[in-house]
């Protein structure tokens, strides 16, 4: 049976004066997994519904709650974070969306790259609201990379996978040159057994008559995302990589190198007992958002706000979730 889902979604701006922390949820904010690479999270909306999205993300989501975060609050957290490291930082925006539906998107990567410890600057996208002038602009406030997720060549098979008539995937390749050119691009198609095999290979050769990177992900399901097939085995992964880049003569199984930096104190730890302010709903129907000293704690099975006791079910790499009790 189809899951049911309403267009319109309850949007809570998450501010400074709102109190809610940036750090605890994957959700919104900011996402420290104590290596050299940060990710900032703007925004959970998105304007497509891709049919392999792992969060279900986009007009056709099934989640109650979308969150909006407001710049200089997240401009300000992250500097925070950044003067805790003391240590060249990479800053991925790449959100549970996309980031160019955030509308101060352009002001958030410039403010960014005033800040002390920024080495390169990465949004992750869907190309879709792309332009020539906006990659400009981009490029002149700091972004120095581009990650495209693109999954198909084909425009059938690519509106397909977007489920979304509108979109144009030839709008989108013909801006690959142009960001290849201004930009470091970095093709990034899900491998989807059974969806897009031929697919992939054309994004492939495309890359190399561009002068662009790929780098491609492989499917995996998610108990809250869309999963219109199942997993290709890694080791049979690694072997379609393998015969691509022979082919092709380009560089897919690289690993990158990621480094670990300063963690953050830990505000509790799995298995505690603490006392949580409960300030806002959550995305899903069952989570409601707590603050817990300069935390946020995702917390399961409560109907009601304000101070309630918990237990921590999770606390790894800065993300927190816990349990009405």
């Amino acid at each position: 049976m189809n899951k049911t889902y309403s267009p319109v979604k309850k949007i809570i701006k998450v501010t400074k004066q709102s109190g809610i922390p940036l750090v605890g949820t994957i959700y919104f904010g900011i996402m420290d997994r104590n290596t050299s690479i940060i990710e900032v999270r703007p925004t959970t909306l998105c304007n497509i519904n891709c049919t392999f999205c792992s969060v279900a993300a986009g007009p056709k989501s099934t989640y109650e709650t979308n969150f909006v975060v407001e710049k200089s609050y997240l401009v300000e957290e992250l500097k925070k974070l950044l003067d805790f490291k003391e240590e060249p930082m990479d800053i991925w925006i790449n959100p549970q969306g996309d980031p160019t539906v955030y509308p101060e998107l352009e002001q958030l990567i410039a403010d960014i790259r005033k800040l002390k410890h920024v080495r390169e600057i990465i949004i992750v996208t869907n190309g879709m609201l792309l332009t020539k002038e906006k990659i400009d602009a981009y490029k002149k406030a700091g972004l120095t990379q581009i990650s495209l997720s693109i999954q198909a060549f084909s425009l059938e098979n690519a509106k397909k996978l977007a489920d979304l008539p509108g979109y144009n995937i030839e709008k989108i390749k013909d801006l690959c040159p142009y960001i290849a050119k201004n930009l470091r691009l970095v093709l990034t198609p899900v491998y989807l057994k059974n969806h897009n095999e031929e697919d992939i290979e054309q994004i492939v050769k495309f890359a190399t008559e561009i002068n662009a990177e790929v780098s491609i992900q492989n499917f995996q399901r998610n108990r809250r995302g869309r999963n219109p097939t199942s997993e290709l085995s890694w080791k049979k992964f690694a072997a379609k990589l393998k015969e691509m880049e022979q082919k092709y003569s380009i560089d897919l199984l690289k690993t990158g190198k990621i480094k670990r930096t300063r963690i953050l104190p830990k505000v509790a730890k799995k298995g505690q007992i603490i006392t949580v302010n409960l300030v806002c709903d959550s995305k899903f129907k069952e989570e409601k958002i707590a603050v817990y000293q300069d935390k946020c704690i995702v917390v399961y099975g409560s109907k009601h706000f304000g101070m309630t006791k918990i237990k921590i079910l999770k606390a790894s790499n800065n993300l927190y979730y816990g349990k009405a009790i």
